[in-house]
């Protein structure tokens, strides 16, 4: 059998509960997930609060019935030629770039050291 990692989030809404209510019911609602979806926990969950987009609560169990690799990830849309993704692209696959992609990559370089030059000015200015 294999195994892999099942995450689940819970948003915080009751500043005023304990973590071991708050943690009391995710484990409840967790172990409904996993019946449902026929998977077992096979180690102890790790659970995590962050505060990115309000108080959450994340766990992430390890189970057996999955692997990483059984969860398919989202087809990947390619950047359009005169790019500096089409450019580097073309040198991954040891083509000679096209005329568009090199004229988009001079302006993405170019675009990149003016940058560069302006931080540093800015940083030169606010030191003085």
């Amino acid at each position: 059998m294999t195994t892999g990692t099942y995450r689940m989030t819970w948003p915080i809404t009751d500043p005023r509960a304990t973590l071991d209510t708050i943690i009391g019911q995710a484990q409840h609602d967790l172990a409904e997930a996993l019946d449902a979806e026929g998977l077992v926990r096979c180690g102890i969950a790790e659970w995590r609060i962050t505060n990115q987009r309000g108080p959450r609560l994340t766990a992430i169990v390890p189970v057996s019935g999955i692997t990483d690799d059984d969860v398919p990830l989202p087809p990947r849309e390619l950047q359009p030629h005169g790019t500096h993704a089409a450019f580097a692209r073309h040198k991954a696959q040891g083509t000679a770039p096209c005329l568009a992609c090199t004229e988009g990559e001079r302006a993405y370089q170019r675009a990149r050291k003016r940058r560069g030059r302006l931080a540093t000015a800015l940083r030169q200015e606010v030191a003085s």
